[in-house]
């Protein structure tokens, strides 16, 4: 009897100890599941996410989405009051011929009577001659974004690579002609316009023009340039009465190109600027190199 007790306790603890290995697999499988369970939905900002790769066609799109967002701003800022003429480095002055002359004009008769004859007549076409650029950008933004839209961008990669300016530098390289032609209608309206005096910028370029050369003509000022004349290798010259639409509209294109680099910079160096899904992709240093 007391042998067989023993030969079913043995049974018992064999079995005992062979279910407790079958669960001991179950248990750590539980533990994993509740483990996964547990995990959050999204990973901590801290943990670097997959590289995504960028193909040639996402870079040249993310490129020129950047120039579209960078010219719909400039165009804005450009087309306010002041835009131009309020903006020392933009600002548009007399042309660099007609600069020249006044520069010699004034050598010669002196500040004094540039200031009493002249000064003004200056002053209203240089800021009329802005004004028209202000006018004129109004019309810009669909005539530099159908240059952007055609454009074939060639090594995108290296463009992306390069420096924050090397997009627009681009665009500026493959259609700048192409925009003066563009171009050239809408500032030739805007010169047209009244803007300053109730006359057009054209006609207060007239005007400038012939108080100019009326210096030729007034009793003390003749005096002092046929005196100058007589003896300077560079004499005083009277100003020919030329337009001002192409010369305008390249200087009006150079200062919106140069506010379409400041915000090409923004986009590639602040993460906040990139307002959409594209930018935010091929500006992601992350997602470099390729």
């Amino acid at each position: 009897m007391k042998n067989i007790i023993i030969v079913i306790a043995l049974v018992s603890a064999q079995l005992a100890i062979a279910q407790a290995k079958k669960k001991k697999p179950s248990s750590t499988m539980d533990k994993l599941k509740t483990t996964i369970k547990n995990l959050p939905a999204t990973l901590p900002a801290n943990i670097p996410s997959i590289a995504t790769k960028l193909s040639e066609g996402d870079i040249a799109s993310g490129l020129k989405e950047a120039l579209n967002v960078g010219t719909d701003i400039t165009v804005k800022n450009l087309s306010a009051p002041d835009g131009y003429f309020g903006n020392a480095i933009l600002k548009i002055l007399l042309p660099a011929e007609a600069q020249a002359k006044v520069a010699t004009l004034k050598s010669v008769v002196g500040q004094d009577n540039y200031n009493k004859f002249i000064k003004s007549y200056e002053d209203d076409v240089i800021k009329s001659l802005n004004r028209a650029a202000e006018d004129a950008a109004t019309t810009a933004a669909p005539i530099v974004k159908n240059a952007i839209t055609g454009m074939t961008i060639v090594d995108a990669k290296n463009i992306l690579m390069g420096q924050d300016t090397a997009a627009t530098n681009y665009l500026r390289g493959k259609t700048f002609n192409g925009l003066v032609d563009a171009y050239t209608p809408k500032i030739n309206a805007s010169l047209d316009k009244p803007f300053v005096m109730n006359k057009s910028t054209n006609a207060l370029y007239n005007d400038f023009v012939g108080a100019y050369n009326k210096m030729f003509e007034n009793s003390v000022t003749s005096t002092l340039i046929s005196g100058y004349n007589m003896f300077a290798s560079e004499k005083v010259e009277r100003m020919p009465n030329t337009t001002l639409g192409e010369y305008a509209t390249r200087r009006a294109l150079n200062g919106l190109f140069l506010k379409v680099k400041d915000e090409e910079k923004i986009i590639r160096t602040d993460i906040n600027a990139r307002t959409s899904d594209i930018l935010k992709k091929v500006f992601d240093k992350k997602n470099w190199p390729f």
